[in-house]
């Protein structure tokens, strides 16, 4: 006997499913309950009956029954696009771009699911990783708006890349795969290695995963009993894309040594070659164990010559077959000039006339500028830039808008009407006009070897790019900047002023490794370059990023109610505010307020909360218990 045929009932349309999905979600705890016993079972077809009629109620369509021998026709449906869901089998999202492809698939896959029930493969973790390092604090936000990996989860990933102080063989064997991939040409294997140190708190703290005690002076050779509280980057930045990756680094103790930094030096050279990398030249500041450094490569590198018979030059370090042009950075060396020319004058010859540029005619011309009202002819110089005591002399921003071209210009249009005070002194003379000329120097020399990157060149061409062939501005300004630096001298004030400063020589130095850079660059087939590339602000944006990722909260352990004891609490004063009054308020209005005179340390705090504060608190909530102090 042949069963009766089941009548099949019509297809979902798109819309029916995109409501059955909103209305069965609802219900979802219910309906996918693992559980198999009677109350269970009743639950989930109340469930079913109650998504039944919200859907018939809102459809409008064809009559759909939660029965029909549970032929699970809305089950059905409701798994379809539970699957979709999951899965991301959308192939609308395949026409968006990669990235957003891949992040909305990761917000669908996960839809619904708990936080321990949410899979993220590799890419996902290295998308969010991404997201983390722009700004961690904006990614918490994201976190809760969408399906995200926890900050652990990306920890996690990163503790699996084996890092290590010395030279990363992981990192030098994942450049070697790029190096040799078709799309990295020969041009963007040339590249810079610039190397800098950063200063941290001493430290030591158990790495549970490392099983180790780290804080110690490493520099991956050996690791001695010393607190480390400098580390030592090296980090190679391509000349002609974007790409730049830290490749070494290492712990010490005050300063990492000349020998030590010589001998990382040749290690990284040596990867970067056996990577298959062009290293043109090598970037550092003016430090002294940097400079000593770079002597010793030097002497190294004539002594080497020397012996096998070749022809040298005393501006190009050889190592491991590698030729490599030392510079300065650029950066350091105007601000070595402006620090040095607050404390002495500055003598110099320009086309055989001899000037003398002093740092007072900038002074002076402040003031003059401020007295002039609104309509100031050098609108950003303030105390913070000219007054010695109240200079920031560690900002670049600051030396470079004293060394330009407005500036000079307000200089020298002082020195020339020659500005008197209302008693009759002059307040700028005609010399002023020397300092005028110093300044828009260093302005253009600046510019020549900081250009080609994000400037807006009208008006400054020397902020253009490097032409490698024919006429170049940037060259016409070094042949003409040498001999100009080579005649300075700085007129001493004291026995132990030096007349010329090792900043000169690098400054002489640097121009002539740009000169060399130029025609190297020329022979690989480069047009143009940008000199920007060769200073440290790749190094000083990653020193940024750590100090902006790590964590500052230090954990401290003691006992309950015990936070405010005198041996809990630091009577230094680390602070530069000055706490004039200290009071507290509760929900019935302000408290007593203390005056302090002077600054507070931690002894004071101790004793007006215990003898004034805490007295006060309880004497007007003595009926109230506990009581909630924020």
């Amino acid at each position: 006997m042949e069963s009766a045929k089941r009548p099949r009932t019509a297809n979902f349309d798109r819309e029916e499913v995109r409501l059955l999905v909103d209305v069965a979600l609802n219900y979802k705890n219910i309906v996918e309950n693992k559980c198999t016993d009677d109350v269970s079972w009743k639950a989930k077809n109340e469930a079913w009956e109650s998504i039944a009629r919200e859907f018939n109620s809102q459809s409008g369509s064809i009559f759909r029954t939660a029965k029909e021998r549970k032929n699970i026709s809305i089950r059905k449906q409701l798994l379809y696009c539970e699957k979709v869901i999951h899965k991301g089998n959308c192939s609308a999202l395949d026409d968006l771009d990669p990235v957003v492809s891949r992040f909305c698939k990761l917000q669908l896959r996960n839809v619904g699911k708990k936080k321990n029930g949410r899979v993220y493969d590799l890419d996902d973790k290295l998308f969010a990783l991404t997201l983390y390092k722009q700004s961690p604090k904006a990614y918490r936000t994201m976190s809760n708006f969408f399906t995200l990996p926890s900050v652990e989860t990306l920890r996690k990933l990163l503790r699996g890349v084996p890092i290590t102080p010395r030279v990363s063989k992981t990192i030098f064997n994942h450049l070697k795969i790029r190096v040799q991939s078709r799309r990295f040409s020969e041009r963007n294997k040339c590249c810079a290695l610039m190397f800098d140190e950063m200063s941290l708190q001493p430290n030591l703290f158990y790495s549970k995963y490392k099983d180790n005690v780290e804080g110690f002076e490493d520099d991956g050779v050996r690791c001695t009993s010393l607190l480390a509280d400098h580390v030592m980057v090296w980090i190679l930045r391509s000349i002609y894309k974007k790409w730049k990756q830290p490749v070494a680094y290492s712990f010490c103790k005050s300063s990492t040594s000349p020998p030590d930094i010589v001998r990382a030096f040749k290690d990284v050279i040596r990867s970067a070659v056996a990577a298959g990398l062009n290293v043109i030249a090598c970037i550092c500041d003016q430090g002294a164990t940097n400079a000593r450094a770079v002597r010793m490569l030097l002497e190294e590198s004539r002594a080497n010559a020397l012996r096998k018979g070749k022809e040298y030059r005393n501006d190009i370090i050889t190592a491991d077959d590698a030729t490599v042009i030392p510079l300065f950075d650029p950066p350091h060396l105007l601000k070595c000039i402006r620090n040095n020319l607050i404390t002495k004058d500055l003598r110099f010859t320009v086309d055989g006339n001899t000037k003398i540029a002093k740092w007072s005619h900038i002074v002076d011309a402040y003031h003059i500028d401020v007295a002039s009202g609104n309509l100031r002819l050098m609108p950003k110089l303030t105390e913070l830039h000219v007054i010695p005591d109240k200079i920031k002399k560690m900002k670049v921003s600051i030396c470079t808008q004293v060394f330009s071209r407005s500036v000079a210009a307000g200089i020298n249009e002082f020195a020339i009407t020659e500005r008197h005070s209302a008693d009759g002194k002059t307040i700028m003379s005609a010399d002023g006009m020397d300092t005028a000329e110093l300044l828009k120097f260093f302005d253009d020399l600046f510019d020549s070897v900081n250009g080609g990157i994000g400037y807006k060149t009208l008006g400054k061409p020397l902020r253009n790019l490097t032409r490698t062939a024919g006429y170049s501005l940037q060259k016409e300004m070094w042949d003409r900047a040498i001999p100009v630096i080579a005649s300075m001298e700085f007129i001493p004030k004291k026995r132990s002023d030096r007349i010329k400063p090792e900043v000169l020589k690098n400054w002489i130095l640097t121009l002539h490794g740009f000169q060399l850079i130029r025609e190297r660059l020329s022979n690989l087939g480069f047009k143009a370059f940008a000199a920007r590339v060769f200073n440290q602000d790749s190094a000083e944006n990653i020193f940024c990023q750590v100090q902006h990722f790590q964590d500052t909260k230090l954990l401290l352990w003691r006992l309950d109610n015990t936070r405010y004891e005198p041996n809990h609490i630091l009577e230094t004063q680390r602070s530069e505010k000055i706490s004039v009054v200290l009071g507290w308020v509760s929900s019935d209005g302000p408290g007593e307020l203390i005056r302090i005179d002077g600054r507070m340390n931690g002894a004071q705090y101790v004793r007006i909360v215990n003898d004034i504060l805490l007295p006060g608190i309880l004497g007007r909530h003595e009926h109230l218990r506990p009581i909630t102090v924020v």
